[in-house]
């Protein structure tokens, strides 16, 4: 399943945060009419996705009406922490998921190019740095997450690494979701 959310400047982050919590809470609700495990989730995304994976998986985000949390993340190329994009502190903790992590799915992959560059003027390690940091806050917290560096790919290509079956970031999310489905 492939869900939307909501953009600013229409509506908020915190909006964009709620509508990937609410797609956990519906899969969980609806997957079982499909075939579905509701206690077999796994949430992915890439980049702005990845950010609003690791926001709905690794943080209490709407724990006071959420109703279930992913079994599995695939965080590609997120960014993790937006110290560099937010403008005060207290949206940099609240919107960081690097600032947040309360919890953590059994199986959490987190992958990034190195470097990874994107956009002419960034830096090109953006995404190396925040997918490291991140690792090194989810085993902080007494997780073991599968970090998979990707070398030097473009940011459009660590999406597509993926789907492609002769990448390890592919052959990783594949054990990991396949493995006790026998």
């Amino acid at each position: 399943m492939s869900c939307g959310y909501r953009l600013e400047p229409t509506h908020s982050l915190a909006d964009a945060v709620d509508d990937a919590v609410t797609m956990i809470d519906w899969a969980a609700e609806n997957c079982s009419r499909y075939g579905g495990d509701p206690r077999r989730i796994f949430i992915s995304g890439h980049s702005s996705g990845g950010h609003l994976a690791a926001m709905a998986s690794l943080t209490n985000w709407g724990q006071d009406w959420r109703r279930a949390y992913p079994h599995g993340l695939i965080c590609m190329s997120g960014a993790l922490n937006l110290a560099d994009r937010l403008d005060t502190d207290e949206q940099i903790t609240m919107f960081s998921p690097v600032n947040r992590v309360s919890r953590f799915p059994e199986h959490t992959i987190i992958s990034y190019g190195d470097p990874e560059p994107n956009k002419v003027g960034e830096d090109e390690y953006k995404f190396t740095k925040d997918g490291k940091l991140l690792v090194k806050k989810l085993e902080a917290a007494g997780a073991n997450p599968t970090e998979v560096s990707l070398g030097n790919m473009n940011h459009i290509k660590t999406a597509s690494a993926f789907s492609d079956t002769h990448s390890n970031l592919f052959n990783v999310s594949y054990k990991a979701i396949f493995e006790e489905v026998r």
